[in-house]
């Protein structure tokens, strides 16, 4: 059966759709493609960046949206219900950025972006940034960045709530008011949501003994239930020549967290508690020209307990955190020469206590950061983008009794990048390189007062990149554009940081050599207001430093896509595949996981004219659960392994969920 449905799908391995309605437009710098009501896509700076607005009951998933890009890779799959973390182009996690709007989420602790259980109903949009983020969003890192936009809301209230095998039972409800009800310049909205999941599921275990597939049997995941709570609520006023605008974002959840190991029964669980509150004032001093202020908070709780934990870690440990900047900006929207400039000051603290000795160690930063982003338009069809920062940071650790226990200071960092575009008729060039630096988090740099040791000669990593990119569009059959998108990238990090043992029980990060990653993205995708098909194709290379050895769990070819056909003007059937090619499981290139092909299947209804929608989706339809294990060395002893995401936890076989809303 397996090796049928394999036979059926490869021709569609790399295929996602995506349904348009129209090609609206080809500009200097954008197309915009347009679905029916239920879905809208818009693909800017082509091959770089995507725009995303659903509106179908089963594509308010991020996670759906990040498996149709084959060079985007999700971390935590293994964890029932949330958002997962997204690894672009195979690099490391530290690399990514989140942003609701303006506001980055970031673990002032360890440096790793925010972006547990982020919900795109909330928020209306989410966009992806892949290699250079555009000139008017401050990050010269070309690791990627995921944006989350709020869009002004819609006076309607609506409620919905889904329930599945595995994502269990999530109900919300989202209420919005504007215009002369409030006031005639206010608009508000309010979005709140729960979710439980037991999160057990059936697995496929080899029990420790990976190329021996004699006593591997099918378990059950058992401590990976969840629940949360969130709350969102936004604000916007808008004046004569000042708007404002304020954000309020809350989560709370409590989770268990499975060992390692597959064949492992930990009994291990984490509570968080998330907040997050921005606003800011825009003065606009002419119709081009504009002046704003903005401030914002993060504050986050983390409590782990594990009752197997009684020595060292100690059975409970809590980390506070909390994050407050401030910033002011100058941004020019003429139609020549666009810029955004700005100075931003963050405050960082933290504080961790462990119930084995009640020791408080509380490590603190303070950065300084000025950006500079400018896009001038050289004429009809060409464009420039150059981009600018410098950074300075410093950080410390102080235990309960006030004693400082260290001190860390690095040196200004400073990064830049520049971009050109050309666009003739149907067909779109762009070329881009730049150079930027990661500043050592607070784990990195002070470690955590327990098993990881501060590192005062910690180095921040430096880092180079370059894209070349094209699209051609061909409206060869009117009804029916076809678009082709390639992209070739290259990426070398140097004092790269990496957290390693230094005796039995210690840590400490240090600068260890370099990463180097090559890679190539192709996209094919056409349609019409009934049919479509996208197809994606990525190539990566990845290796660790001169020895030729590639980067663990980074495959070289990965593909997605799929197909949608649309039935009466109501019902919205699509297929997704995802293709993950062969990779290596260690840094010494030994053990060689096999290639996995995976399918999802959905339907939505909805009519234009009906304030109901209902949507069924089924995951992972051939219900893969491991993945054929080589020994390179001896190249005997092939075994099976769990099929597991970048967490290394085991993903589930087959699942569905099953989702129904309406306008109140």
């Amino acid at each position: 059966m397996n090796k049928f449905l394999f036979w059926i799908f490869v021709p569609l391995a790399g295929l996602h759709f995506y349904l348009w309605s129209e090609v609206v437009k080809a500009e200097a710098t954008e197309i915009i493609i347009e679905a029916v009501p239920v879905e809208h896509r818009e693909v800017n700076r082509p091959g770089q960046t995507t725009v995303i607005r659903p509106s179908d009951e089963t594509r308010f998933d991020a996670e759906t949206h990040l498996k149709s890009d084959p060079s985007l890779s999700l971390s935590n799959n293994g964890r029932s219900g949330g958002f997962s973390l997204p690894l672009f182009r195979g690099q490391d996690a530290r690399a990514s950025h989140v942003f609701i709007n303006d506001m980055e989420l970031q673990d002032p602790f360890s440096g790793l972006p925010m972006v547990d259980d982020i919900d795109l109903r909330a928020f209306g949009s989410m966009t992806i940034h892949k290699g250079f983020a555009p000139w008017n969003l401050p990050v010269i890192d070309p690791g990627g960045v995921i944006q989350f936009t709020l869009r002004r809301p819609v006076s309607r209230l609506e409620g919905g709530g889904s329930y599945g095998d595995l994502s269990g039972a999530n109900g919300w409800l989202k209420a919005a008011k504007i215009g002369d009800d409030l006031s005639e310049n206010l608009d508000a909205g309010l979005y709140l949501r729960h979710r439980s999941a037991k999160g057990n599921y059936k697995y496929y275990s080899d029990n420790n003994t990976i190329l021996n597939a004699s006593d591997d049997v099918i378990k059950r995941r058992t401590n990976n239930d969840r629940s949360s709570q969130q709350v969102f609520g936004n604000l916007f006023w808008t004046g004569a020549t000042v708007d404002a605008k304020g954000i309020v974002w809350t989560q709370a959840s409590d989770q268990g967290i499975p060992v390692g190991q597959a064949s492992g029964d930990g009994k291990a669980r984490v509570k968080a508690n998330t907040g997050i509150t921005t606003s800011s004032l825009t003065y606009r001093v002419t119709d081009d020209y504009a002046v704003t202020i903005d401030a914002g908070r993060f504050s986050g709780s983390r409590i782990y307990t594990d009752p197997a934990l009684d020595i060292g870690l100690a059975t409970k440990r809590k980390l506070d955190s909390e994050s407050i900047r401030a910033r002011i900006s100058f941004t020019s929207s003429h139609p020549i020469l666009n810029f955004l400039i700005l100075a931003e000051k963050q405050l960082a603290k933290t504080k961790l206590t462990s119930s084995y000795n009640q020791d408080l160690y509380a490590p603190s930063a303070s950065a300084d950061k000025f950006y500079a982003g400018v896009h001038y338009k050289i004429n009809e069809s060409q464009n420039i983008e150059v981009k600018s920062n410098v950074e300075r940071s410093e950080a410390s650790a102080q235990t309960a009794l006030g004693e400082n226990r260290q001190h860390s200071s690095v040196k200004p960092t400073a990064g830049s990048s520049m971009g050109w575009s050309r666009t003739k008729d149907d067909l779109f060039f762009y070329a881009q390189g730049g150079h930027s630096t990661r500043v050592p988090s607070l784990l990195e740099r002070i470690g955590n007062g327990a098993e990881i040791d501060a590192s005062k000669d910690l180095r921040s990593e430096q880092s180079r990149a370059a894209e070349l990119g094209t699209r051609i569009v061909s409206k060869w059959i009117e009804s029916m554009p076809v678009t082709f998108n390639l992209a070739l990238w290259v990426r070398d990090n140097a004092e790269v940081i990496q957290i390693g043992k230094i005796s039995a029980t210690r840590w400490r990060a240090q600068n260890r050599g370099q990463h180097s990653y090559r890679g190539v993205e192709t996209r094919l995708d056409f349609g019409s207001a009934d049919l479509g098909v996208e197809g994606a194709v990525s190539w990566i290379k990845a290796e660790l430093g001169k020895t030729h050895l590639l980067v663990p769990r980074v495959p070289i070819w990965q593909a997605a896509g799929g197909a949608r056909w649309r039935v009466m003007n109501a019902v919205t059937l699509r297929t997704t595949s995802r293709f993950v090619g062969r990779m290596y499981d260690d840094a010494s290139n030994t053990r060689e996981l096999g290639w996995t092909l995976v399918h999802d299947l959905s339907g939505d209804y909805s009519q234009n004219d009906s304030r109901w929608k209902v949507g069924v989706a089924c995951l992972n339809a051939t219900n893969v659960m491991s993945n054929i294990v080589r020994d390179t060395v001896t190249n005997q002893g092939d075994g099976k392994k769990s099929y597991t995401g970048y967490s290394d936890d085991p993903l589930p076989g087959r699942s569905w969920t099953a989702s129904v809303s309406a306008r109140l």
